[in-house]
C-alpha cells in the first residue's frame, strides 16, 4: 500500500480546467474554495503566502513557496497538502526546488475568526 506521502506537498494541473483547490490541513482536515472566489495570492513574508478568496484567507507556511503564486494565478493548483513530519525534517522536496509546506491556516475574511 502505497503511503499518502509518496507526492509533493503541491499537485498541479496538468492541462484542462480545474474550478478549485482543496488545502489539505492534515490527515482529518481539509478546505476546498472555487478558483471563482479567488482573488489574489502574495508574499506576506520569506516563508509564508497568502491566497484570498471573496470569503477566506488561507495562509500557507513553508519552504520554495515563490512559485505557487504564479501557479494560483494561473489557477492550476489543485491540492495543497501540510508535509509530514518526517519530510519537514529530512528537507523532502527541497533539492528539487518542490514547495515544503509546514502550515495551511483557513480564516474567515470579514470576521477575521480562524478555523485552523
Amino acid at each position: 500500500m502505497a503511503s499518502p506521502f509518496d507526492k509533493s506537498c503541491v499537485v498541479l494541473s496538468k492541462g484542462g480546467p480545474i474550478f478549485g483547490v482543496i488545502f489539505r490541513i492534515s490527515a482529518k482536515e481539509e478546505f476546498g474554495a472555487t478558483y471563482g472566489q479567488f482573488l489574489w495570492a502574495r508574499f506576506a513574508n520569506n516563508d509564508e503566502l497568502a491566497v484570498v478568496f471573496s470569503h477566506h484567507v488561507v495562509t500557507i507556511r513553508g519552504r520554495n513557496l515563490q512559485q505557487l503564486v504564479e501557479q494560483f494565478a494561473q489557477q492550476r493548483v489543485v491540492e495543497i497538502r501540510v508535509a509530514a513530519r518526517n519530510e519537514l525534517f529530512s528537507g523532502s522536496g527541497e533539492n528539487y526546488g518542490e514547495a515544503v509546506i509546514q502550515t495551511i491556516r483557513v480564516e474567515d475574511r470579514e470576521m477575521g475568526s480562524k478555523r485552523k
